[in-house]
């Protein structure tokens, strides 16, 4: 188990009524006596990271857990791309390298919760493990560790051999669930929704008592299947972390985003992904939150395998959100558009050494591409035509010989972009080693044009 460093944790549980129950950690005991129902808890106070710490709880019987370490716990949340597990990239021999490394780190822990909807907001969860007989955390590199969520894994481990803090994993996600089901009957009525069967009862609810770090968050497939559903997400994401904030009671912990990968079927997916994104991406306006862009990684698939890269980028927002790294977490976002006869010139925060054209793999070594792509302009007739582009300082200058007056330009907007603009980035491993040296550019539009449903037939 690990628990959270350095603020109050509640440990509670029950037992008969009218028990005196004393909790002993460390040297540090605190007891409280239970009410009618034989409910317990009590507070112990902030601890610095470190353990092994065994855990004592006396009562009429006398409970221990040992092997317990102070530590930063990570919440990993969302969807199937979420759930996708370790195994499946070991498996393509994605990683191996890396893996034998991290494997061997002993402070890293794991927990999953079994998949459980509800009407009722419950108090205990059920947990997943091949001997249904026992609750546990896995240890890394133990047996079933390879069973969770591979962005999970790779986010943990990585901060764990940087910080040299132990790091706690919790798994609660679910594929094909919409943000809607891991929302509080209160966050949905905010939002105008209204309550139902949702994961948060089964598996969000029992364990808001536990103290945590952040959480990290990959969803948004189940809410891009229209137009309409893909806009609303921007109010219903904000209130989602709002809430969640709120009823955790830790403050404004780091909320950090992977927005919608790169995914190429065409049809209705080249209209809707793109204006999820966009709705994920206001999200960026509330505090301690950031987004690993992942345009560039996917494929014809819903689920890309390759999870690595995603993971990094979750560590490099996590060092400077959660961490207080000086270094830039986010590849270059929009900032403004300026036109200049027939040319539209753009700006952007985040620019970092510089902007450039990225060729090749992005999980591997840095290449520069010949030209930058992914762009479209048009005129006042709104129809859009690929645009060239070129990288001018820290701008970018965007133009079509068929566009004389431009109005407005899109870049990556579409449902498997093309396009390669990244800033570059020095942002090393703790041996001073490169461990990303180029981060990927947000899609966006600088119009507010009305988007249409898709009306056309999609592919199978």
């Amino acid at each position: 188990m690990v628990l959270q460093r350095e603020v109050t944790v509640n440990i509670y549980g029950t037992a008969d009524e009218g028990e005196v129950i004393t909790v002993t950690i460390d040297g540090t005991e605190n007891s409280t006596t239970t009410d009618s129902l034989g409910q317990w808890s009590v507070d112990m106070p902030p601890h610095t990271a470190g353990g092994p710490y065994t855990m004592q709880i006396q009562g009429n019987r006398n409970e221990i857990i040992n092997n317990i370490m102070y530590g930063d716990v990570w919440l990993c949340s969302g969807q199937s791309n979420m759930e996708y597990q370790l195994e499946k990239i070991i498996n393509r021999n994605q990683y191996s390298d890396r893996l034998a490394e991290v494997k061997a780190l002993p402070d890293v822990r794991m927990f999953i919760i079994h998949h459980v909807k509800s009407r009722e907001r419950q108090d205990t969860i059920q947990v997943y493990t091949n001997d249904s007989t026992k609750t546990r955390w896995f240890l890394n590199g133990e047996d079933d560790y390879d069973k969770f969520s591979a962005v999970g894994y790779v986010f943990g481990t990585e901060l764990n051999d940087l910080y040299d803090i132990p790091i706690g994993l919790i798994s609660a996600d679910r594929g094909s669930s919409s943000i809607e089901s891991w929302m509080s009957s209160e966050a949905l009525q905010a939002d105008g929704k209204n309550d139902g069967n949702t994961y948060y009862n089964g598996m969000i609810a029992p364990i808001q008592k536990f103290p945590i770090k952040g959480v990290i968050w990959y969803q948004g497939e189940a809410n891009a299947k229209s137009v309409t559903k893909a806009m609303a997400y921007a109010n219903t994401f904000k209130t989602h972390i709002q809430y969640w904030r709120s009823e955790w009671q830790s403050g404004d912990f780091p909320f950090l985003f992977v927005q919608l990968a790169g995914f190429g079927r065409g049809g209705k997916i080249d209209v809707t992904w793109p204006v999820l994104r966009e709705s994920q991406n206001t999200a960026l306006d509330l505090s301690n939150t950031a987004s690993a862009v992942a345009i560039d990684i996917g494929g014809v698939g819903i689920h890309p395998w390759q999870k690595v890269g995603v993971g990094n980028r979750l560590v490099v927002a996590a060092r400077n959100i959660a961490y207080g790294e000086d270094i830039i977490h986010s590849g270059p976002v929009y900032n403004d558009i300026t036109i200049n006869g027939n040319e539209a010139i753009l700006t952007f925060d985040f620019v970092g050494n510089e902007l450039i054209a990225r060729a090749g793999d992005p999980e591997g070594a840095l290449e520069i591409a010949d030209e930058l792509t992914g762009f479209t302009i048009c005129g006042s007739d709104h129809i859009f035509v690929p645009a060239q582009a070129t990288i001018s300082g820290n701008t970018v200058i965007v133009s079509s010989p068929s566009v004389t007056e431009p109005v407005a330009v899109r870049y990556g907007w579409i449902g498997l972009p093309s396009a390669n603009l990244y800033n570059k980035v020095d942002i090393f491993t703790k041996t001073g080693e490169p461990f990303i040296e180029a981060l990927p550019a947000s899609p966006f539009r600088t119009d507010a044009f009305t988007i249409e449903e898709y009306t056309g037939d999609s592919p199978d």
